[in-house]
């Protein structure tokens, strides 16, 4: 987490205040990272590959269900504008998005709190009553504050749709969507291609190593987006009730994304908190590129913040990259450049970062030539214990996508995620799933961002354009 906290040019009185803020914030994040050697088991719960069951219509969206038993998730679909996707998701899982995000800011806040009065005593009594005056919420706001110049306008859009339709306030979507910034997970991840995969595709590993005493495993649910003919293309989008940027997730250009916490030092000496949230680039590359070197050159020139790893792959170029990046540098590494030690020997065919790392390469070293989605669930992330909280597998050639999630409270069998049963998304299927008939658009409305959103809405939301941004009373 260190890695993160040079202070933002901007709002210099808060600069100190900030960094040791978000010192106690990492601090207080309870990583689970996997045990030295391979402490796993092997998962022999295989993978369900049923058809989603639909729970739901509404305008401009639909709700599904996938899996069985204590393995279900939802599968949400969305169409339009961001203000029109958003207002969908927060029609279809309303409930789910009012009890999730509250209680996760809650859960999160109580972490820093016990820390604050239990073992954070050597901190100076200003930095103390700033905490206790401003707490979470407020460093999350500054957050908010010091990325909003580089945050596109739809995504404020589609936040707004999501509070409109569910009910929340505007300000806990955004700051709940401002916490990947602050709190940094171990995870892992690969790319593997060509002769170390059993039939020369592409296949690429997303496991999040993270906190699963909160309420996110609650909640688990795949968003399929369905934008306007000029944003984007379709993709889908892995994570919880009300979750809109994205840490895990494939497009219809057959392209996925990783990422990893990237550790400290930070890559090329400094970070910053000034420029686009990672979790906001992130999803614009499965919503917007069309190839990795795209997916490149949006990396290169943005104003990037935090260290962390990136791992995309690109089924039509045959391969993936995994990526140091941080707002000092963009490091590309190939199978032939990325590090060779001791325990992260370079292997032909496979770009790969992780947790445990020992194990991690000594299963992917095994098991090259024969890497397949079954292979990975079976073997590599259930004996390295990668992918606490939740963990996907992407074949991107064949447009499937395999995903677990850790056991919610009072359900059944083993409680991380790589050690349970994953659901089968045949992600072509689901990209061309047709909307609703009452998705007619309506009239429109520009909001002071310049994006536009429908203005056929709930007569509760009966409103003038929104102020993207109201996190200073006018």
């Amino acid at each position: 987490c260190l890695s993160c906290l040079s202070p933002p040019p901007l709002v210099p009185a808060m600069d100190l205040r900030l960094s040791t803020l978000l010192v106690i914030l990492c601090l207080a994040s309870v990583v689970q990272w996997a045990s030295a050697g391979c402490s796993g088991k092997i998962n022999n719960h295989g993978f369900w590959k049923g058809t989603p069951r639909l729970l739901k219509t509404v305008k401009n969206g639909k709700l599904f269900e996938a899996g069985e038993g204590d393995d279900t998730m939802k599968v949400l679909h969305v169409w339009g504008t961001p203000y029109e996707m958003g207002y969908a998701h927060g029609k279809l899982v309303k409930e789910e998005i009012q009890d999730m995000i509250p209680a996760f800011l809650k859960h999160v806040e109580d972490e820093v709190e016990d820390l604050i009065h239990g073992k954070a005593s050597w901190l100076p009594k200003e930095i103390v009553e700033f905490i206790a005056k401003h707490g979470l919420g407020g460093a999350l706001d500054l957050t908010a504050l010091v990325t909003k110049e580089f945050t596109s306008p739809y995504w404020f859009d589609e936040f707004k749709g999501l509070a409109d339709a569910s009910g929340l306030d505007y300000k806990d979507v955004l700051r709940m969507h401002m916490l990947p910034e602050l709190i940094k997970a171990g995870c892992s991840m690969y790319t593997a291609f060509g002769a170390a995969t059993d039939d020369g595709g592409v296949y690429q590993l997303r496991a999040l190593d993270w906190d699963v005493e909160g309420p996110l495993q609650k909640y688990p649910q795949v968003v399929v987006y369905h934008p306007n003919d000029d944003n984007g293309h379709p993709f889908a989008n892995v994570g919880w009730a009300g979750w809109v940027a994205a840490i895990t997730g494939m497009s219809s250009t057959q392209m996925a994304i990783s990422e990893k916490y990237g550790g400290s030092p930070p890559f090329g000496g400094h970070d910053s908190r000034v420029g686009i949230p990672f979790n906001f680039l992130l999803r614009d590359i499965i919503q917007f590129d069309e190839t990795l070197d795209d997916a490149i050159s949006r990396m290169a020139n943005a104003h990037r913040t935090c260290s962390i790893y990136v791992g995309v792959g690109d089924a039509k170029l045959g391969y993936g990259r995994v990526f140091q990046y941080s707002a000092a540098v963009l490091n590309i590494w190939s199978d032939k450049t990325q590090p060779d030690t001791h325990d992260h020997p370079r292997l032909d065919n496979i770009a790969y970062e992780g947790v445990n790392e020992d194990c991690f390469s000594e299963r992917l070293r095994n098991n090259s030539g024969k890497i397949n989605a079954e292979v990975t669930m079976r073997d590599i992330t259930a004996l390295t214990a990668t992918g606490n909280l939740h963990l996907a597998v992407y074949d991107l050639n064949k447009q499937l996508m395999y995903v677990a999630n850790a056991a919610a409270p009072g359900e059944t069998g083993e409680s991380q995620a790589y050690a349970r049963q994953f659901v089968q998304f045949d992600l072509k299927t689901l990209f061309a799933e047709q909307p609703p008939a009452t998705s007619a658009q309506g009239g429109w409305c520009t909001t002071p961002g310049g994006s536009n959103r429908s203005d056929d809405r709930d007569e509760e939301d009966d409103e003038d354009c929104f102020d993207p941004f109201p996190l200073k009373k006018k």
